[in-house]
């Protein structure tokens, strides 16, 4: 189906919005937006290496058919960011028209696992091919590091903005093969994140336990239902718990990697857990690796422990909570805001 941003094969895949009825929307609205085949192909991909057991025919008529021009689904939506990571596109938040670091991380990720998925489905040259799409990236996604500021810029240009923005931090989750959560560029740039936030919002001048309502960035001027001048935005669910996750996966590639190492990059967000640490390598058993695994735990439940507190009695998360009262506000029952609510658990429970 045609849309506005393109047919089939010629950009559509980008397109954000659809009717209910599935007809295209052609109101104003931010697009492209060249994340979606790059995450569509992501999930499907750990969906049909399973169902292959089930029905391979199903996986290879209407998943991947490994020819060119292809109209299956995850095949066409691989294509689709060969051809357009290097263009422009809207970033998570639907408001800015650039090059963003969260859109090229999960570009990224799709052409390492469409590779490996290729590979599975007996399609060498597209294995090939996605392969050498991916080199391509990695010096274009290194250059998001701004070592002058401390942290990853969210997108290349930024206009009226310094460059935070927590979508960053949910490119390193969603990415985790370039700048993972546990480098010291994303610890960087986390708590660049959270110095930025820690005073802008009233409800953050309460005593919890170094754990702070986090928004989407310090110029945020969307306050759930309207755009105010003034820089008047919330607090994000999504945010806050965003920061609690990136500990947490922190912690697991501590685990994984038998040993923690603190530079003076990464030094000021491992003084938030220990404030006594200092840079060094430390192996796993040392006093000085238990403390930062108890710290990075403990601080990412103070920042869960925020959203525990502005969440309704039942359980209902809205989109943001407000700045000075903690009351939800925005979208009510955002599926983003549980979806990232479970993800953080989950790497709780991985890291405990």
């Amino acid at each position: 189906m045609n849309n506005p941003s393109g047919s089939f094969t010629s950009g559509g895949l980008g397109e954000p919005k659809f009717n209910v009825d599935g007809t295209a929307f052609t109101g104003p609205w931010g697009r492209p937006q060249r994340d979606g085949p790059a995450l569509r192909a992501a999930t499907l991909m750990k969906f049909a290496t399973s169902y292959l057991n089930v029905s391979k025919s199903f996986v290879t008529s209407v998943l991947y058919d490994g020819q060119q021009n292809s109209q299956t689904v995850i095949k066409a939506d691989l294509d689709y960011v060969v051809q357009y990571w290097n263009q422009n596109g809207f970033d998570l938040w639907e408001e800015v028209n650039d090059r963003h670091f969260f859109t090229t991380m999960v570009q990224y990720r799709s052409m390492v696992e469409g590779a490996t998925f290729a590979t599975l489905m007996g399609d060498s040259a597209s294995a090939s091919k996605y392969t050498n799409t991916a080199a391509s990236m990695v010096s274009f996604i290194q250059s998001f590091w701004n070592p002058s500021k401390g942290f990853i810029q969210a997108a290349q240009n930024n206009n009226n903005r310094q460059g935070l923005d927590c979508g960053t931090l949910l490119g390193s989750l969603r990415g985790n093969y370039i700048f993972k959560p546990s480098s010291q560029e994303v610890l960087a740039t986390t708590n660049a994140l959270i110095s930025s936030m820690q005073n802008l919002y009233g409800i953050n001048s309460a005593n919890n336990n170094g754990g702070y309502a986090i928004g989407r960035y310090p110029e945020d001027v969307y306050d759930g239902g309207n755009v105010n001048a003034g820089g008047r935005a919330n607090p994000w669910f999504i945010c806050t718990t965003t920061v609690a996750h990136t500990l947490y996966r922190s912690v697991t590639d501590y685990k994984s990697a038998g040993s923690i190492t603190v530079t003076s990059t990464s030094l000021p967000m491992f003084q938030r857990a220990v404030p006594s640490i200092a840079t060094g390598t430390y192996a796993a058993g040392s006093a000085q690796y238990n403390a930062i695994i108890t710290g990075f735990n403990n601080l990412g439940d103070a920042f869960l422990t925020i959203v525990q507190n502005h969440a309704m009695a039942n359980g209902s998360l809205s989109e943001q909570f407000g700045r000075d009262n903690g009351q939800e506000t925005g979208a009510r029952d955002l599926t983003w805001s549980y979806e990232s609510i479970l993800e953080a658990i989950r790497g709780r429970n991985a890291a405990k």
